[in-house]
Order: structure tokens, then sequence, then C-alpha cells
């Protein structure tokens, strides 16, 4: 009776001739007592130094490579700080990239952190990098949102979808040189057009807070049956499209 679909990219895929059933339905949500902007000020407010955030598994799809290469290949953000949140495989080769760029002294590897200092160090963020290329649900993506600071994500999958909008900045998909220009490009955006990164965050921050709260996702779980159980059309359950 209803076919729930989390992104846009899986709902392409889903045959023409059953679209009048589908409902856009992220499965991902987050915990507004954990996930939230706190007494933040807008981000890339003031004179500096501003930080940079990445945080995940450091494993080869999530691309963290992307971030420190960028950053630490940039003058523009030396003066900066890039904090990577996360541990795995990839860690040795990234922590040599870093020493062979000389920016040991920017560029923080802060390990394995508990969801609420995760939360703290998104608050402390001005940006959040994310360029990882797959992405079931991109939970991160949407706590980030609610947390307050600009969202720079590849444009692809739900992170994708979720940075739509202007809620985000969203850089194409490509070879990982090219991921790595773009997203220094992006970063260095950031210090030159403060205000407009700024109100991206603000409208980031409004979509989270007003769809991806485990409140407002069981009131529209609740409306996506009483449409089925009533047969009323599916068309007016809009909030995700």
């Amino acid at each position: 009776s209803a076919i729930l679909a989390a992104f846009q990219h899986t709902i392409d895929d889903i045959p023409q001739s059953v679209h009048e059933r589908i409902v856009p339905f992220p499965e991902i949500g987050f915990d507004p007592s954990v996930f939230h902007p706190g007494d933040r000020a807008r981000p890339f407010a003031g004179e500096g130094p501003f930080r940079f955030l990445f945080v995940g598994r450091l494993v080869p799809y999530k691309v963290a490579e992307a971030v420190v290469r960028a950053f630490t290949g940039s003058d523009v953000l030396k003066q900066h700080w890039l904090h990577i949140v996360g541990t795995g495989p990839e860690e040795a080769r990234l922590r040599q990239i870093v020493t062979e760029s000389g920016a040991e002294d920017r560029v923080i590897f802060e390990g394995r952190k508990t969801q609420a200092e995760v939360a703290d160090f998104m608050r402390r963020s001005d940006a959040f990098v994310f360029p990882s290329i797959r992405e079931l649900g991109a939970g991160v993506v949407i706590e980030a949102m609610a947390c307050g600071p600009v969202c720079i994500v590849t444009n692809y999958g739900a992170p994708g979808d979720l940075a739509a909008g202007g809620r985000g900045v969203r850089v194409p998909l490509q070879p990982l040189d090219g991921l790595v220009e773009a997203n220094r490009a992006a970063m260095e955006a950031c210090l030159s057009e403060p205000a407009a990164h700024a109100d991206m965050a603000q409208a980031a921050r409004t979509y989270a807070e007003h769809f991806y709260t485990w409140d407002a996702k069981a009131d529209y779980t609740s409306r996506i049956y009483e449409a089925v159980l009533n047969g009323q059309p599916l068309s007016g359950l809009t909030d995700y499209r």
C-alpha cells in the first residue's frame, strides 16, 4: 500500500509504475538533547582561527584523505584547524600525509569519541567536511546540521540529498584528485563568503530540527499509517520531498 524510500537516489531506481505509492522516508534521525547548537555563534564569525571537522571511521570509502590533503595543501587555511574524529586502518597513512606537509600543529587526530563528545566537537566547529562516497543514511550529516556548522559533502546519495536546497555545499562526485581540489575550494570559500555560508548552516539546522528529531519522525510515521488505513492519497506526504 505504501513504499517507503529513504532518499531520491533510491526513488529513482524504483519503477515508475509504482511511484504513486512511494513515500519519502529517510531512516535517520537525531536526539535533540544531544545534538543541538547550544549557545554557539554563527559559523565563521569573527577573526578566527576557524575549525574544520571530519567525523567518521578512517576507511577508504569515507575519503578522509580528501579533507586532509585539501586542508594541508592550502595556503589560505594555514591559520586554521582541522580536527579528525574517528579511528581506522587509514589513520597511519593520513598521519603520514600530515607529517610530510608539516601540518602536525594544526591537524589534530582526536581518536574515537562518545556521541556526546562528537556533538560537542560539532558545536565548536565552523564547518563539517564529509566527502564520503558510500552512505546509506548519513546520520552523521543530519547530526552535524542540528549542531550548526556549515556542511560540505560529496553530492552523491544521502549526503547530497540532505545538503540540497541551499542547506550545505555539495561537491561533485569525481576521482580523488578532483575531490581534493573541490573540497579545498569549498573550505576556502567559507572564509571568503562567511555570511552566505552561515545562512546555509541556519537553513540546515532549521531543516534538521523540523523533520529529523525522533518525535518528528514518529509523527510522520503516524500520518503514513493514517493515510493508508483511511485510503487517502499518499501524495500529501511531502515532508521530505
